[in-house]
């Protein structure tokens, strides 16, 4: 009876991914069994060349990488298989091409020593000459095939940017922000703001401990917790939920920092000029805000209040949404002019959001929890209670010539400041920055969290006025559907990828139990071909 449907998932997955698929290959990827997310040693990464004429999607599990390299129609002209690095490097950062030659580099397991790996036949990973003592790891990224590295000097406001081609460092730049403050009190530096725990620090404790210069118990453990955001895709709600995002605008890094309420502090790095400012962005004033000179821990009424708030950079605009059971607030305004564009408000007591386009969509992956995978909801308060009780996050994304925002929640979602909710982010419970990095890194459908409720919102793209009208599904949508069916049959898929190349999507995926890797290609809106 087990073999019988076992076949019948098989030949359920095969029907539900036939279509489009381009890309199909026998690949056993082994597995090492770790204490926290298992699905580490199989994982994805892909390179997008530069002229557009094709990208290598590189595979690996606990031995080998596999490089595939596709050209512009998607047909395989090369494989290559090198070996992995030693076990102790197991975060995969990103990669340089420069001069022909690819490498990756990666990162080891306490976030302060750094290898490199050269694609090449009998290349061996070569551990780089940096290693972080006073420093604590950001992220990494790469820039027109060139990787950079991100730290921030403990308990300070100094980002240090270093540049590598293969293995030799070829700059480093130091970026002071100090003049800026990074609390409303003016005593916490950007290091503060940025940083995760496992302890609940509160707002007395900080600057306490700050003031008697032995820093704060427990940061010494802590790890920086700032996401890497893919403006070309959408991303998923777990990551977005983080306090501090990072983003790549041609040769300028963005920082947004959430770490207090009202506003915004947007940390901009000019890697050519070499200029750094901080510009703090409030968010438009709500019933959510607690009386002023109460005298009252201003954090304590936050959470009382269940009030949350989050950011969003696309396209040289600041997208704010902060919301607590009453009010929801939405708005969007210019970075370099500070001119706000749009504002939109909902209230609790509203028939309907009068600026959302679908209803509350609820997708939920516990089957414990006995619910449906998808539930929709209409009424406002529903949402705004449900938002109350979760970490606030939004997107917005570029479709059909318009915008589209996403705005929601995800549950269990820790911040920096709270890790008051134990399940944590990731499959395990487990509440370290490891795993939040690790799920930004794809863009994918996988949801570390039992839950997450959203609605979308269609803006023109030059006004951003609210348009009325039904939207299509979008790619994204459309890999979250096949997910979701796949987990729902019990089909698990691991090393998914998403990303977008020419103007098409791609999801990649392995299947366990077929043993196969599958690369297929999705479009917005109904029609796929």
């Amino acid at each position: 009876m087990k073999q019988f449907l076992f076949i019948i998932c098989l030949l359920f997955l095969n029907n539900l991914f036939a279509q489009e698929i381009f890309f199909e290959q026998k690949m056993d990827l082994k597995e090492t069994k770790v204490d926290f997310l298992p699905e580490l040693e199989r994982e994805a990464y892909t390179i997008l060349h530069q002229d557009n004429s094709g990208f290598t999607q590189c595979i690996l599990d606990k031995k080998y990488i596999r490089a595939l390299k596709f050209d512009g129609n998607y047909k395989v002209i090369n494989e290559l298989k090198v070996n992995r690095p030693t076990s102790n490097f197991i975060h995969l950062l990103g990669h340089d091409s420069l001069g022909g030659k690819y490498h990756l580099f990666f990162m080891n397991k306490k976030q302060n020593k750094f290898l490199v790996q050269e694609m090449g036949e009998g290349k061996e990973g070569v551990e780089l000459s940096l290693k972080l003592e006073d420093e604590l790891f950001v992220n990494a990224f790469d820039i027109n095939d060139e990787f950079y590295l991100l730290t921030c000097l403990r308990n300070s406001s100094i980002l240090k940017l270093y540049k590598y081609d293969g293995s030799e460092l070829i700059m480093l730049t130091d970026f002071d922000l100090s003049e800026y403050d990074f609390y409303d009190d003016g005593r916490g530096n950007l290091y503060y703001a940025i940083l995760r725990t496992g302890k609940n620090i509160t707002e007395s404790e900080r600057t306490t401990k700050a003031d008697k210069g032995k820093g704060i118990i427990g940061l010494a453990k802590g790890e920086i917790d700032v996401r890497k955001i893919n403006n070309s895709t959408p991303n998923p709600f777990n990551t977005l939920a983080g306090i501090s995002k990072l983003y790549i605008q041609d040769k300028k890094i963005i920082i947004t920092v959430d770490n207090e309420i009202f506003n915004t502090k947007v940390v901009s790095l000019d890697i050519e000029k070499q200029e750094a400012k901080v510009d703090i962005y409030n968010h438009t004033k709500t019933i959510c805000s607690p009386p002023k000179n109460n005298g009252l821990n201003k954090k304590t009424i936050l959470r009382g209040s269940k009030t949350f708030s989050n950011s969003y950079v696309y396209q040289n605009k600041l997208y704010q949404v902060i919301s607590c059971p009453k009010e929801m607030v939405f708005s969007i305004t210019e970075l370099e002019t500070r001119e706000n564009i749009q504002t939109f408000k909902v209230l609790g007591n509203d028939v309907r959001i009068l600026f959302g386009n679908t209803p509350f969509r609820t997708i939920t992956l516990e089957k414990s929890l006995l619910k449906n995978y998808i539930q929709e909801h209409e009424s406002p308060s529903f949402f705004l209670s449900t938002v109350a009780k979760n970490f606030l996050a939004l997107y917005a994304y570029e479709y059909n010539e318009e915008t589209v925002v996403a705005i929601g929640c995800s549950e269990g979602c820790v911040q920096n400041f709270t890790m008051e909710n134990p399940k944590g982010i990731g499959h395990t419970g487990t509440t370290t920055s490891n795993a939040s990095f690790m799920k930004q890194k794809t863009n994918t459908t996988t949801y570390a969290n039992n839950a997450v409720t959203y609605f979308k919102s269609l803006l023109s793209s030059e006004t951003l006025e609210h348009q009325e009208g039904e939207i299509e599904e979008t790619a994204f949508d459309k890999m979250q559907a096949l997910y979701l069916k796949a987990v729902k049959k019990d089909i698990y898929l691991v090393a998914e990828t998403f990303f977008k190349f020419k103007d098409r999507f791609v999801f990649g995926y392995y299947h366990i139990g077929q043993k196969k890797y599958y690369l297929r290609t999705l479009s917005d809106g109904n029609d796929e071909n």
